[in-house]
């Protein structure tokens, strides 16, 4: 949800393109709009299209200054130098000092353009200044710059309003939701597509463990085909818009070091094997099992994918209730008498985790068991996990859409 919000808003300020307006605003206006979406759609995947981004924005306020465009564009190339060199000095106070002059041209145009014209937007415009100075400074403080919370969306309509004012421009209702379903849209596009792109490509990305893996391969290129071959059609409007999910690309170097990460938290020497829940808790229990030269072994669950439509509505309506439901668990293992590590990539409501553990000790008689999930959000905590985040959605198995 946090992202489509931000990339429809980041969207806004097409609607003040006009036929009036210099060839220099019109496209500093376009580009703008366009990376700045882009930018809030991926943020951690695309780390580096921000400082773009403000040089884009400088130019958006050159253009409204009526400077020469080659001087604002060689102007605006200064935002680039945080991004090109390596100098952690450099990249700190050289990103602060480049935002003071952005913020002089900013209140001159509010002041030249706004302040005798509308004072209701030149307070909305100060309103959304102070929000997104504190929703900025929670970022860096929190380490999370690229995670953009809805609230972030402020600033995008304090930019919208200056534009608007600049360019006299008067959008109607209907053209703001007409942004919202062309992002929408958009988003549905790029997920299908997402799942294409993995499907003819997933072979030529296969990690060294388990590129002899006859095995592994089969479930991956499953899962793949499931995903893109899914009939839930409503997944690509609904999973952008769910609150706990994030749409961001894990690749398997990312999934290799978070593994790595979490790996360390584990007492080693208390596990006799490693069961990974099937699917995306497979390839996270093979990686653990491999790295920590353990036997691995697997859990087939299901709660969520291969089911109909309406038995996912229904099951949806039971949770939001705050009903239990549980997944159907097949392929218990064997692990009688021994410690036992489980293994998933994701946890939201932990039905998935905690109904396979029930089913272990009652069904595989181990002696102990610890669990383990890469990725977590919501009141479930697993014995190891490496963060506490909204759930990425597009993975090297494709977008979860089945």
């Amino acid at each position: 949800m946090d992202e489509m919000v931000n990339a429809a808003t980041s969207l806004f300020p097409l609607l003040t393109l006009k036929a009036e307006n210099s060839l220099y605003l019109n496209l500093s206006i376009f580009f703008f709009s366009l990376i700045a979406s882009i930018n809030h759609v991926l943020p951690e995947n695309l780390d580096g299209l921000t400082h773009f981004v403000k040089l884009l924005f400088s130019n958006l306020l050159f253009s409204l200054t009526g400077i020469n465009p080659f001087i604002g564009f060689a102007l605006s190339l200064i935002d680039l130098i945080p991004l090109l060199s390596d100098n952690v000095k450099v990249k700190k106070y050289g990103e602060k000092a480049l935002q003071i002059p952005r913020q002089i041209l900013e209140v001159f145009l509010v002041a030249s353009r706004i302040y005798q014209k509308n004072k209701i937007d030149l307070g909305i415009i100060l309103i959304c200044k102070v929000i997104y100075f504190f929703e900025r400074q929670a970022r860096i403080k929190n380490d999370t710059r690229n995670e953009y919370p809805m609230i972030h969306s402020a600033e995008h309509y304090g930019i919208f309003l200056l534009l608007k004012n600049c360019t006299n421009s008067d959008p109607e209702l209907y053209e703001y939701l007409l942004v919202f379903i062309f992002t929408q849209v958009l988003l549905a596009l790029f997920i299908y597509s997402f799942n294409h792109f993995i499907n003819l490509t997933y072979l030529s990305r296969i990690p060294k463990w388990f590129q002899n893996d006859k095995i592994l391969i089969e479930i991956l290129k499953d899962k793949i085909e499931k995903n893109k071959n899914s009939k839930k059609l409503h997944n690509y409007v609904v999973k952008p818009n769910t609150l706990h999910l994030k749409l961001r690309v894990v690749t398997w170097n990312d999934l290799e070091k978070y593994c790595d990460e979490v790996i360390k938290k584990i007492k080693i020497d208390e596990v006799d094997v490693v069961v990974g829940i099937k699917t995306g808790g497979y390839f996270v229990g093979k990686y653990i099992a491999w790295k920590i030269n353990k036997p691995f072994t697997y859990v087939n669950s299901k709660l969520w994918s291969g089911i109909s439509m309406g038995k996912t509505l229904s099951q949806n309506f039971q949770f939001y209730k705050g009903e239990k439901f549980s997944p159907a668990i097949t392929e218990i293992p064997d692990v009688e008498n021994k410690r036992v590590l489980v293994c998933d990539d994701t946890s939201y409501s932990g039905m998935t985790m905690t109904n396979v553990v029930d089913k272990l000790k009652k069904e595989g008689r181990p002696k102990d068991i610890k669990t383990l999930c890469i990725w977590i959000f919501g009141e479930f905590h697993p014995d190891y996990y490496v963060k506490i985040m909204r759930i990425p959605l597009l993975w090297e198995w494709g977008a979860e859409v089945d």
